[in-house]
């Protein structure tokens, strides 16, 4: 007893001179808070390695040590310090063998020391293991893909050697060491990864690279650890832990990058690679309206399920932009039909399955052989791929099955020549609204019973060469562009400047207005200018809006309310019309003028429906003190029709016409006024 009394006290004795060094070093001396947390760490120490010299079996060790392990890990003490601590301790026990201060032997010292070791090493490998699975928390599916198969590889350490409480999962998969068979390897050899990476080459390098490591380490981690080598397995984990972290950060940057920046990689790839294979998009069918938006849930359901099918094979790429599915496939155009009976029978299937009855075609299917894009700019071949999402969209819901089809074929180079006429025409006109190198044409409007002169409304011209674009041509490249806003402000800019030659020879001036251009505080500034402008010329400024606008632009609009200013709801008795919605603008002051839309005024003489509506309109109109301007009036058959509707609503109001019968656009000043 005195003989392991002096061996436990000599052995305390080593803890002591240990942790004297210890205090020295500011890196380990923060890990001891107190002198008394010090002693009860040299006595815990002290006491578990002479039981594991002298009492406890093999397995014993191994898990004692395993726990302190875990310990020493939760409070991240550096395994080198660690190691270096064991060292130095075993150093000195061997230097007390040697002096005969304790009697062991010094194989058993090292056998001892070795558990210590590795059962240390085993702690810190799993510690390292288990921190990064919990920390690591991908969005992306190749970095999911990653972290399941560190948990394989975690799982399959533990199936070899296990300690301690660990546990193993008997129902995970096995861990894949070819990383080219792994799922993330299959996934970088992907069309959709090759493409989403097409802008970023060297991220891609950086991605295989990695992956390729992490698998090299795995494999070196595992031969030690079969070789029962910890502290080397613990070498290895910790550079595989490091790679993993790394490679998720990039997976996460990589996906990011390609969600934000997709319409962009998408078109690069299409115009920088010469392709033979075939994109389909897939969008809603636009022909019922009221069916689709009660349909949206099932659509949205049948579209994932397609894209996540599809996704299942590396030669197809299926992703979302915005509320379109789009698929690029590497297969050649002769198995277009293959695949879009895939597409067809996923849809069925999963209608079926979900026992939904469809009696309509819910999705268009539009296909395009990539052969046939070859050589377009990326603006041109971005314009042909929105042309060809409109046109699938618009297809005609007469096929009785789930999705209607349309292969543009070769039918595309007509699609992509009028493109080209289009960009060519989107370059004349932004120069021109950019330059306010744009003409304002007038349209009077007049009294319908008298013919005289009431106002005008200004409309805009743009020129190619000499030749005025027609204004519908124009109009859609401005609405497809988006160029609605500086058109505005070009032709705001060109009111003011020639306010006036307009004040003239008007009184009342009609002005057209995108909504959006509501929302845009430089336009308001620009409205306000004209208004006052207008004012000091003895002129009213009438702004041209729809419903729509108007109630979503309320607020803007009561900023520019003043005495020579009004508003007209454009395009009323179609659309969106609404009459307590034209009430409630009535009340609160901000209409003064119903704008009958043309298509109703141009069906009097043909639809008694079309005459009813009219007469609703104009009493509506006298009802509520509203002037009313009837639009499209071409020729004397309408003008006498609305004169005999005049007569017979005794009660009607002022009612002005505009259309060729009376006048067509003219310059300021050639612009003739019936007085």
């Amino acid at each position: 007893m005195a003989t392991a009394e002096k061996t436990k006290k000599t052995i305390e004795s080593i803890f002591e001179e240990f942790y004297l060094i210890v205090m020295k070093d500011h890196y380990m001396a923060s890990f001891i808070n107190s002198h008394q947390f010090m002693e009860r760490l040299i006595q815990s120490q002290s006491h578990f390695l002479y039981r594991a010299l002298f009492e406890l079996e093999a397995e014993e060790v191994y898990e004692e040590y395993y726990k302190i392990g875990a310990i020493h890990w939760k409070i991240r003490l550096d395994e080198g310090y660690l190691f270096k601590m064991l060292n130095f301790i075993e150093e000195q026990l061997a230097e007390k063998i040697r002096t005969q201060q304790i009697h062991l032997d010094f194989d058993k010292l090292d056998e001892v020391f070795n558990k210590i070791r590795n059962s240390t090493g085993f702690a810190y490998i799993f510690g390292n293991l288990d921190d990064t699975l919990y920390d690591l928390r991908p969005v992306s599916e190749e970095g999911k893909y990653l972290i399941t198969n560190i948990k394989r590889f975690r799982n399959h350490l533990l199936k070899v050697h296990n300690w301690g409480s660990l546990i193993y999962d008997k129902e995970c998969e096995s861990f894949i060491s070819d990383f080219t068979t792994a799922e993330l390897g299959k996934a970088l050899a992907t069309i959709a990864f090759r493409i989403k990476s097409h802008s970023n080459r060297k991220q891609q390098l950086q991605i295989e690279s990695l992956n390729k490591s992490i698998h090299q380490k795995a494999e070196l981690s595992i031969k030690y650890y079969e070789m029962g080598n910890y502290t080397q397995t613990l070498l290895m984990v910790k550079h595989l832990v490091n790679d993993t972290t790394l490679l998720v950060t990039l997976l996460e940057q990589h996906e990011h990058y390609w969600q934000t920046n997709k319409n962009d990689i998408i078109i690069g790839f299409l115009t920088e690679k010469s392709h033979e294979g075939g994109l389909f998009s897939i969008t809603t069918n636009a022909a019922d309206v009221n069916g689709a938006q009660l349909n949206k849930s099932l659509i949205s359901q049948i579209k994932n399920h397609i894209k996540t099918e599809l996704n299942r094979h590396n030669n197809i790429f299926a992703y979302d932009m915005e509320e379109t599915l789009y698929i690029y496939s590497e297969e050649q155009s002769k198995h277009k039909i293959n695949l879009l009976n895939s597409i067809s029978k996923i849809a069925n299937d999963f209608a079926k399955k979900s026992k939904m009855s469809i009696t309509e075609a819910l999705l268009n299917v539009g296909f395009i052989d990539t052969k046939y894009l070859q050589n377009l700019t990326a603006e041109e071949m971005k314009e042909t791929i929105r042309v060809m999402e409109n046109r699938t969209e618009q297809l005609p819901n007469d096929s009785g099955e789930i999705i209607n089809s349309v292969n543009f074929g070769k039918n595309i180079y007509h699609i992509i020549e009028e493109i080209k006429q289009n960009l060519y025409l989107k370059e004349v006109v932004t120069e021109a609204i950019a330059k306010q190198d744009i003409d304002l044409h007038f349209h009077t409007i007049v009294h319908v019973s008298s013919a005289k002169t009431f106002g005008a409304e200004s409309l805009v011209r743009i020129k190619q060469g000499d030749e005025i674009i027609p204004a519908g041509r124009f109009i859609d490249i401005v609405n497809d562009y988006n160029l609605s806003l500086q058109l505005d402000l070009a032709v705001l800019g060109r009111l003011i400047t020639d306010m006036p030659k307009i004040s003239k020879k008007l009184k009342t001036l009609f002005v057209n207005v995108n909504p959006e251009t509501i929302k845009s505080e430089m336009a308001l500034q620009q409205l306000k200018t004209l208004i006052s402008k207008a004012g000091e010329h003895g002129l009213r400024i009438v702004l041209e809006l729809t419903e729509y606008s108007l109630t979503s632009e309320l607020d803007s609009l009561k900023q520019l309310q003043a005495e020579n200013f009004g508003i007209a709801v454009d395009d009323f008795g179609t659309g969106y019309t609404n009459f307590e919605i034209v009430k409630t603008l009535k009340d609160q002051g901000l209409i003064q003028v119903l704008k009958v839309d043309g298509s109703l005024v141009k069906s009097i003489n043909e639809s008694e429906t079309a005459q009813s509506l009219l007469e609703a309109i104009i009493l509506l109109g006298t009802k509520l003190g509203l002037d009313l301007v009837l639009e499209y009036i071409e020729d004397e058959e309408i003008v006498q029709k609305l004169q005999d509707i005049n007569k017979l609503l005794e009660s009607a109001g002022i009612v002005f016409g505009q259309g060729w019968h009376y006048s067509r656009p003219q310059p300021i000043g050639e612009l003739k006024i019936a007085s």
